[in-house]
């Protein structure tokens, strides 16, 4: 999806692909304005719309990695982790941009203007019924269950949901069990190699990879590449369709999967 093609190249991607991520984005949103079913007339590209969007979805990772990720979180790295992006938001417009974990989470669990919507109760309705084959839909039904159990209650309310018993617990499991089915993420893999960084054993392939720098982008290779490129085809996609200003992929110092960079801590 979009969302996730903005996420990987924001997350791992070089400088110039952050900035084609976020031009990308500001050329799909300008053109979308309206009117409300509150008979409120808004814009995509308003700095209060960029900035429910950016903050929900920090959030989300957020507490997603802490409840399901394979290590403890300190409260000390999730506040770093917000403000890491709270630089991204910036680039991006948005505005309000909360600056620790705890601000970030009380933002949007009290927003003034949640509320129930036609559009969110089809998005709800959607997400809890897609259509996908019965065993697909069964493990689609853990993941959802554990996702809408990290929910603040307050917008739970909002949109109709209640945390089920035991989702959290299901959920771990089935993600402890995709996690060593699939391995890290390849993107991460290559802006480590970028940056100069060791590959943590979870990221390591069973050969080295080679990072050839190119006017472009980097491109990977080794015995594991081809497989590791296959599974992330849809990450890279946004990468393909914006290529960079004909620039190296960016060292230390650059938003992407480095020291202080966007990606650092999630």
């Amino acid at each position: 999806s979009r969302t996730a093609s903005y996420v990987t190249a924001t997350s791992y991607g070089a400088g110039p692909e952050v900035d084609a991520a976020i031009a990308f984005v500001g050329r799909m949103h300008g053109p979308v304005t309206g009117t409300s079913h509150r008979g409120l007339a808004y814009s995509a590209a308003d700095p209060e719309m960029a900035a429910w969007v950016h903050n929900a979805l920090v959030d989300s990772f957020l507490v997603a990695h802490r409840t399901f990720g394979p290590t403890a979180m300190s409260d000390s790295a999730a506040d770093a982790y917000v403000a890491e992006q709270v630089r991204l938001g910036r680039r991006m417009g948005a505005a309000p941009l909360p600056e620790t974990a705890d601000d970030l989470s009380d933002w949007l669990a009290g927003h003034p203007s949640l509320g129930e919507s036609p559009a969110g109760g089809e998005a709800v309705d959607f997400l809890a019924g897609p259509p996908l084959s019965a065993p697909v839909r069964a493990a689609y039904r853990i993941i959802h269950d554990a996702a809408a159990a990290t929910v603040p209650l307050p917008i739970l309310t909002v949109i109709g949901l209640r945390p089920r018993r035991g989702a959290i617990a299901r959920g771990r499991l089935l993600i402890r069990g995709l996690r060593a089915a699939l391995g890290a993420s390849p993107a991460w893999a290559a802006a480590l190699e970028r940056s100069g960084q060791d590959r943590p054993d979870a990221a390591k392939a069973p050969g080295p990879v080679h990072v050839h720098r190119g006017p472009t982008r980097a491109r990977y290779r080794g015995p594991a590449a081809g497989a590791d490129l296959r599974r992330t085809r849809l990450q890279r996609g946004f990468l393909q369709r914006c290529p960079h200003p004909g620039r190296e992929p960016s060292r230390r110092g650059e938003p992407g999967l480095e020291p202080g960079g966007f990606g650092a801590h999630v």
